[in-house]
């Protein structure tokens, strides 16, 4: 399939295209998500399900202080 739902249904989850060619590839990759409403699990499944070795940036204005988090997960308040 060129895209896939990772994480939860509803709220949680995020299409991603070609996660294939993403698990495949095996090295570093950068990965922006927008909005989460200190809702992880879409970060969390990409770490479990595609590769642990990607770097992920959150980026919502709507969260001041995410209390959920994951470890290695780089979080930015926009204004």
């Amino acid at each position: 399939a060129r895209e896939e739902r990772v994480g939860p249904a509803g709220e949680g989850g995020k299409w991603l295209c070609d996660p294939n060619r993403l698990r495949a590839r095996g090295a570093a990759c950068l990965i922006y998500s927008v909005g989460s409403f200190d809702d992880f699990s879409f970060e969390e499944a990409i770490t479990r399900d595609v590769s642990s070795a990607y770097e992920i940036h959150v980026f919502d204005h709507t969260v001041s202080n995410p209390r959920n988090k994951p470890c290695g997960v780089h979080f930015i308040h926009g204004d």
